[in-house]
């Protein structure tokens, strides 16, 4: 009997696996105390929408159980911004994207203390529809696509952190320092999203944020129908 497509498939992951074994390759989530460490993280879930999408995608990523113990806690701020792109010729957006920060803090539940921080940026894109409901639900989509990618991303930095625990890197203010509330450091400037870095100018729709890092679903460039 001739071996399955399947059958040459699994044995040619098996060799890989072997050979990465025998040059001395661990695989992250295979050191030891990673998985564990992961599971004991409790989230502390933003308000709104998107919060709530991270929270749910974070305690799945991370292996959270219901009424597990915990170790550490995890705190986010976010900042989402949508912005117009694909201009017609009638001056109206046909797709935006959705820029997503999130700024994590770890914290040791017992001692109180700060053990590791980051910040993470996703974006994610969507048409626009003639349909006004049909806008919508692709908004919400992109919303959603956005925080479960933040989500894997927040995951993975936690995990490179508990296989090779360091402290926390300190941020250097260089010109007008502003003081964060929520990191209790100071920062050189603003968090700005993906487009604003790209672009050197501030977004035209994050002006109307109440805070800097608030989620305000500001809106950038012309809107949709």
């Amino acid at each position: 009997m001739k071996p399955s497509h399947r059958h040459l498939q699994f044995g040619a992951a098996a060799v890989g696996l072997l050979g990465l074994g025998g040059c001395g390759f661990t695989p992250l989530y295979a050191v030891s105390g990673v998985t564990p460490q992961l599971a004991s993280v409790d989230v502390s879930r933003p308000s709104g929408r998107t919060g709530y999408l991270i929270g749910q995608f974070l305690d799945s990523e991370l292996g959270r159980a219901a009424g597990g113990e915990a170790r550490y806690r995890l705190d986010l701020q976010l900042r989402e911004v949508r912005v117009a792109r694909g201009i017609n010729v009638n001056n109206v957006a046909t797709q935006y994207e959705v820029d997503l920060i999130a700024i994590y803090q770890l914290a040791d539940i017992q001692t109180r203390k700060q053990v590791t921080k980051g910040v993470v940026s996703v974006n994610a894109t969507y048409d626009t529809a003639t349909q006004p409901y049909a806008s919508v639900a692709d908004e919400l989509d992109a919303e959603s696509r956005a925080a479960e990618t933040a989500a894997q991303r927040i995951r993975l930095e936690l995990a490179t952190y508990f296989a090779s625990p360091r402290p926390a890197a300190t941020v250097v203010p260089t010109q007008g320092p502003t003081t964060s509330p929520f990191l209790g450091v100071e920062t050189a400037e603003p968090m700005q999203s993906p487009r604003e870095r790209a672009g050197g100018a501030a977004d035209p729709g994050a002006g109307d944020l109440p805070d800097p890092y608030g989620v305000g679903g500001a809106t950038a460039g012309p809107a949709s129908p």
